[in-house]
């Protein structure tokens, strides 16, 4: 169903984007792009050492993982993604 905004809405949807846009401030980016060991170095200061899920060996197969669940007797954690393209009539 598709409401028809008023022309009230619109007007405050406007005034909300012009406030936004006055009160942002432009940020200069860097006189010069920084270098690949720069950008490491800069990621690996706002990484947290010793975090529990970078030490579980994740699997890519769901057999594998129940093998290795049932194995060690640990749960089983199932993480599933689906990237499908916005045109896609299957779901």
């Amino acid at each position: 169903m598709f409401i028809m905004p008023t022309s009230a809405a619109i007007a405050a949807a406007l005034l909300c984007i012009s406030g936004l846009a006055a009160g942002a401030e432009h940020v200069a980016g860097p006189a010069q792009k920084p270098n690949h060991e720069e950008l490491k170095k800069e990621m690996d200061s706002m990484r947290l050492p010793n975090v529990a899920w970078r030490k579980i060996e994740w699997k890519t197969c769901l057999l594998e993982g129940l093998r290795a669940s049932r194995r060690k007797n640990k749960p089983l954690i199932l993480w599933i993604f689906i990237d499908l393209p916005v045109d896609d009539k299957r779901c």
